[in-house]
């Protein structure tokens, strides 16, 4: 029997996004955060996920972490798992 693969940082970042679809990003130059309705609620005030959990350098010229190219990586991702034949570039 085969292993399975271990997914990526981005893969694991998408099915984050899959698990949680009412959730808010909030990007900023170098840095990213996730919250969903439930840790909204909470006084603490934690995200979900944020960048230090889902690193990697990307291959849009960039780091995960910077002006959200993970996000967009692993949005990516999503919709090509829901059919779509996306490849994104950097140019």
């Amino acid at each position: 029997m085969e292993k399975q693969q271990k997914k990526s940082p981005a893969e694991r970042l998408a099915d984050f996004i899959e698990k949680n679809p009412e959730c808010e990003f909030h990007i900023d130059n170098d840095d990213w955060y996730i919250t969903t309705p439930e840790t909204d609620a909470k006084d603490d005030g934690e995200p979900a996920a944020e960048t230090s959990q889902f690193e990697w350098s990307t291959d849009w010229y960039s780091h995960s972490c910077n002006y959200g190219a993970g996000l967009a990586e692993a949005l990516v991702i999503l919709l090509n798992r829901r059919g779509f034949k996306i490849n994104a570039h950097a140019v």
